[in-house]
């Protein structure tokens, strides 16, 4: 769901040297990058003695590779809703304690609702992020006002598209005016007819990001994108704003016009979880007003703002700890069947699409 470093490899957190006969055993949590910052950690580890390892993922397919494919143990997620609300279909999660979540009352009603778990039973909000375009203002481009313009005007070296091919047909869908769930043959079609005209103006290496070779191929269209190769990128709010963050003035984002797909971010205790009571009190911990102000001025993979909306650079925000449900979580296009892989109707249409083609960089 946004990077400034990517790591597939675990990234482990501790505050102070333990002697092994009193370390506890390690909180292993599984989140998208930056949704934790290291800062964030240690400071838990201080106050509880208990270690944490976030192993970081960039995207919901790379999560649930983790999850299914690899079949790894995690004694909390923080990932999409929709790849949490799969696992509860399969009873995959257990039930939250909310008496050993304090915090949980700093969450407002109305986002734990729209999470589909009103009561909290097995998943908290914690953020929310939308798909949008960055625009490169230091490389002569074709103004940006949406996807089909982003797609079909050559810009140097093309646009980097740094989402999953479920989020790349999602804009399509969106741009023949139908819902991002909306897989009928007809919509496949007119979408596999959109995405071969666009893929004259994708960055090559955009291809090894939706066929799951993420990593990699991520960090090399983001450098590519920073020192000017690229023109814009499809990209979530929250990479979006660690380069605004990073590069002031360098970037400029786009809601585009068609329509955006979002997605939230939740907590949650999967079944296979060793460490419950531990991964209980790190969801109380970052939902402490004063854990969630660290959080909210990180680059976090959404965008947990709480400062004055004119502040914000980009137009849809929120940290349900934090700031009053936005009227944006009305309009949510939200993809709602990823699980362990998309339809297989999905993966059909990328591999008939040629090869991503652009004009050559600057």
């Amino acid at each position: 769901m946004k990077t400034l470093a990517l790591f597939l490899s675990a990234l482990l957190f501790v505050a102070a040297p333990l002697r092994a006969a009193d370390a506890p055993d390690m909180l292993r949590v599984l989140a998208y990058e930056r949704s934790i910052p290291r800062e964030v950690c240690l400071s838990f580890t201080e106050k509880t003695g208990i270690p944490v390892e976030v192993v970081s993922t960039i995207s919901s397919m790379e999560a649930a590779d983790f999850l299914y494919r690899k079949k790894e143990a995690f004694d909390l997620l923080i990932l999409s809703n929709d790849v949490v609300r799969a696992m509860r279909d399969r009873d995959r999660l257990v039930p939250l304690n909310l008496k050993k979540i304090r915090n949980i009352s700093e969450i407002k009603s109305v986002w734990s609702k729209a999470a589909g778990d009103a009561q909290g039973k097995f998943r908290i909000p914690f953020d929310v992020a939308a798909m949008g375009i960055l625009v490169n203002k230091s490389v002569p481009q074709p103004p940006v006002t949406g996807y089909m313009d982003a797609f079909r005007k050559p810009r140097p070296g093309g646009v980097a598209v740094m989402v999953d091919q479920r989020d790349l047909l999602a804009a399509a869908l969106l741009s023949l005016g139908a819902s991002v769930n909306e897989l009928s043959t007809d919509n496949l079609r007119a979408s596999r007819s959109i995405l071969k005209d666009w893929l004259r103006n994708i960055a090559p290496g955009s291809s090894a990001v939706w066929s799951n070779d993420h990593a990699a191929a991520f960090n090399a269209l983001r450098k590519d994108f920073v020192e000017g190769r690229l023109g814009a990128a499809l990209l979530y709010s929250g990479d979006a704003y660690s380069l605004m963050t990073e590069y002031p003035g360098r970037f400029e984002w786009i809601t585009p016009t068609e329509g955006s797909l979002k997605y939230m971010t939740v907590l949650a205790i999967p079944a296979n979880s060793t460490k419950a009571d531990a991964a209980h009190q790190f969801i109380d911990f970052i939902l402490d007003p004063r854990i969630a102000g660290e959080l909210v001025t990180s680059a976090s993979p959404g965008l947990g703002l709480n400062l004055p909306k004119e502040k914000i650079p980009l137009n849809f925000y929120g940290n349900p700890a934090n700031i009053e449900a936005s009227q944006l979580m009305d309009d949510f296009s939200v993809q709602s069947d990823i699980t362990r892989e998309p339809r297989q109707e999905v993966l059909d249409l990328f591999k008939s699409l040629p090869a991503p083609t652009a004009p050559p960089a600057p």
